[in-house]
């Protein structure tokens, strides 16, 4: 008979917010970004952007938050200077794991500041863009 008390671990749910901050990141940067640059005329390529680019930097800031909520914790680590026989540590899953103190630089640090780029990018840094682009647009300068 199969185990499933995977199911109800964060672990699986970490690995695929992980993959997907991580995948999408790639394809837009490196792939889809690049691509439809080089197939586009100009006008049509910056529509795209304005359409994508919100969808895309919401991914990317709710990402980071199922990554702090389904953080795995661990049971694996055992107390310094501890030798045959000690008993491993377990460290707290979740949350709480997430905003541990050992965790603090490690773990929190590096994507509160994703969670934060990715914010800036949604409500102030596309939406000026986009008014930018328009403006120029309207002034009949190239984009």
């Amino acid at each position: 008979m199969p185990d499933f008390s995977i199911i109800g671990s964060p672990a699986p749910y970490h690995i695929i917010t992980y993959g997907t901050l991580l995948g999408s990141s790639i394809f837009q940067s490196f792939i889809g970004g690049v691509i439809a640059y080089k197939s586009l005329p100009r006008a049509q390529f910056a529509t795209l952007q304005s359409a994508i680019f919100p969808i895309y930097f919401s991914l990317q800031a709710a990402c980071p938050v199922l990554l702090a909520l389904t953080y795995p914790g661990s049971s694996t680590k055992s107390s310094p200077g501890s030798g045959f026989g000690s008993v491993p540590q377990t460290q707290q899953s979740g949350i709480g794991g997430f905003f541990a103190d050992g965790n603090r630089w490690s773990v929190a640090a590096p994507i509160i500041v994703c969670f934060a780029a990715n914010v800036v990018n949604l409500v102030w840094a596309g939406p000026k863009t986009n008014d930018i682009m328009r403006l120029r647009k309207h002034q009949g300068m190239p984009s």
